[in-house]
């Protein structure tokens, strides 16, 4: 696998880009997605980076995710569908699904592990007819745990006499 990254030399937290450099190169930055999209060439080119406002004060590792690719999820289904993160491989995370307007799809909180960039989640479609997940819009959050997280195995670790 071949990665294209943007370097900026000397600059690690932060760096400015140039007005004229995003013109010139057609870029869109999507504040929603917190990534910046253009086209070199023939390859479209993605740069995820973090963003913040007044009304998002929680942890600054939390990411939003979207679809890899446009999912069809087949009636009365589990399917396991791809969501593209930034964080290093092998960071084990918890996915939080937003609110949806389709109530019918049920995506559940996953703990789950960046691999080639993506992580793996269950949704399960609960009605008659097949529903297609839009590629556009945010499906929730993905946040790294940290070491002071114990994560229970599903082995009874929940049931009512062991829990306090």
């Amino acid at each position: 696998m071949t990665v294209d990254a943007l370097v900026v030399e000397g600059a690690a937290d932060e760096f400015l880009l140039g007005e004229d450099w995003v013109m010139r190169n057609g870029v869109k930055i999507d504040f929603t997605s917190c990534e910046m999209k253009w086209y070199d060439g023939d390859d479209k080119k993605i740069v995820p980076f973090r963003c913040t406002t007044n009304w998002q004060l929680i942890d600054d590792r939390t990411v939003r995710m979207r679809l890899v690719k446009a999912v069809k999820v087949v009636t009365s289904t589990c399917r396991r569908l791809e969501l593209a993160v930034a964080p290093p491989e092998d960071t084990t995370g918890l996915f939080m699904p937003a609110r949806r307007v389709e109530p019918h799809l049920l995506l559940a909180p996953t703990l789950t592990t960046v691999r080639d960039g993506k992580v793996a989640v269950p949704v399960m479609n609960l009605v008659d007819h097949a529903t297609k997940l839009p590629t556009k819009e945010s499906l929730g959050t993905w946040a790294p745990t940290t070491d002071d997280m114990q994560v229970l195995d599903v082995s009874g670790g929940l049931m009512n006499a062991k829990v306090r």
